[in-house]
């Protein structure tokens, strides 16, 4: 079954959320150790996330990587839409240009719909803070 959030998606977000513990600069060293995220993979999402303007990378003795303050309250669902992450629940609800002859009666449509706004209304609650682990490095 294919995920609704891709694999950069999940690391990016469990990033921004170790991040979230820090009020300095993180080594990339680190966060790849205990996030269980190789390193390439992490340079990758660090790019990802830095050209989003969701985090700051810092150079030198004291750098790594710090998450921007302004955004330590967003939510999940913000995230998912800055990282070009959308999605439906279903083909018959998404936008792709061609509306289904069925979709104005069909109840399997009507299903999916209340589903993906269940899934985007809980994603708008959680913030990246609510997220944050407790008694983990």
């Amino acid at each position: 079954m294919k995920s609704i959030i891709n694999k950069e998606t999940d690391y990016a977000i469990r990033l921004l959320i170790k991040l979230v513990q820090f009020n300095e600069p993180v080594n990339m060293n680190y966060l790849s150790k205990n996030l269980y995220i190789n390193r390439p993979m992490l340079i990758k999402i660090i790019q990802i996330l830095k050209a989003k303007n969701l985090i700051f990378t810092k150079k030198g003795k004291n750098g790594g990587i710090i998450i921007n303050k302004k955004y330590i309250h967003i939510n999940i669902y913000e995230i998912l839409q800055k990282l070009g992450n959308e999605f439906d629940v279903s083909c018959c609800n998404s936008f792709c240009g061609k509306c289904c002859k069925l979709k104005s009666f069909c109840m399997a449509s009507k299903l999916f719909n209340e589903c993906k706004t269940l899934i985007d209304d809980k994603l708008q609650q959680v913030q990246l803070k609510d997220l944050v682990y407790e008694n983990i490095n």
